[in-house]
């Protein structure tokens, strides 16, 4: 199991929870722009991507990362690449 250390420095614990999942039509920027300026963003990032693994964007929700979930569902494929190509093979 992953630890979730880095939420207690998370800059969104401040902040109303209902920012994180904005309603449709609503591109989520304010939310976005308050995790460009987190210290934890990249650790937030991984966090969702491995939670949330393959599912399409339908299946994700909030903003996470800094990323909204279609972003999030873009992203990873392109993650997937980089870990496998990162992992020795013997």
């Amino acid at each position: 199991m992953t630890s979730h250390d880095w939420e207690r420095s998370a800059v969104c614990r401040t902040t109303d929870p209902e920012l994180w999942f904005p309603p449709p039509g609503d591109n989520g920027i304010r939310a976005i722009r308050i995790c460009r300026r987190c210290p934890v963003r990249r650790a937030c990032l991984d966090a969702a991507l491995a939670e949330e693994g393959t599912a399409g964007a339908d299946r994700r929700h909030g903003i996470r990362g800094g990323l909204t979930p279609t972003a999030r569902a873009q992203t990873q494929p392109r993650q997937a690449a980089r870990d496998r190509a990162s992992t020795p093979t013997n």
